[in-house]
């Protein structure tokens, strides 16, 4: 991992699909294939994106993901695991107030529903001009030192205890456990109409078989009434 990157990607998705809007990853980042593609895996997994959530971090080996859900758009940013809590949960909060302000711009401010907007889009990367937003606010960012983001980090009263942190693996995971729970309860109710249908259409032979009699003798009292009436 090259330690001169404080931020390396930034990424803003539909949280019901992954479907992007906007990526952007810092000049000169070098993110290893294996840690993208367990990154993409995350953002795919729509589990973890139900309902708004506060800023949380996810813990990544030498990285760390900080993320939040708000209306259906989850908000992403791929960190250094020493780069800090408080600058990391503005930076991601700044991005997500950012994007409100281009929701506003491309649609409109008044009696409009964003969630409905996002949600009929099918085409990814259609923020992708956002990126210039992002890679105004990852350089402001970067430099943990500088004055700016050292009031930053002053002027945050959030308490870091309060913010969820989570293990990348373990929340992975829990949500293979959750899937698979889901599969088999999905099983285990077919299965169950296939039992009921299955008892309902033995329980439809047994009553034939055990009024079999009448019906013949109604059949036969039947054909005796019609051979009468002939």
């Amino acid at each position: 991992m090259n330690q001169s990157h404080s931020i390396f990607q930034t990424t803003i998705v539909r949280a019901q699909d992954g479907l992007v809007f906007c990526e952007y990853t810092t000049e000169g980042a070098h993110i290893q294939p294996e840690i993208s593609g367990q990154l993409k895996k995350f953002i795919k997994n729509d589990s973890l994106f139900k309902q708004n959530q506060d800023f949380r971090l996810v813990e990544f080996g030498n990285y760390t993901i900080g993320y939040l859900v708000q209306d259906d758009v989850v908000f992403i940013a791929l960190v250094s695991s020493t780069y800090d809590v408080k600058l990391c949960r503005q930076y991601v909060k700044d991005i997500q107030q950012g994007f409100t302000e281009e929701l506003k711009n491309t649609f409109g401010t008044t009696g409009v529903n964003y969630y409905s907007k996002l949600s009929t889009i099918e085409t990814p990367y259609s923020f992708i001009k956002f990126d210039r937003y992002i890679k105004r606010k990852c350089k402001e960012f970067s430099d943990q030192r500088s004055q700016a983001n050292i009031d930053r980090i002053k002027n945050d009263m959030t308490d870091i205890h309060e913010i969820m942190t989570q293990v990348f693996s373990k929340v992975m995971d829990r949500t293979k456990n959750l899937n698979e729970l889901n599969e088999n309860a999905a099983g285990l109710k077919d299965f169950s109409k296939i039992y009921v249908n299955k008892t309902k259409n033995l329980a439809w032979q047994m009553w034939l078989k055990k009024n079999a009699v009448y019906f013949i003798l109604i059949i036969l009292l039947c054909l005796f009434i019609l051979f009468k009436i002939i």
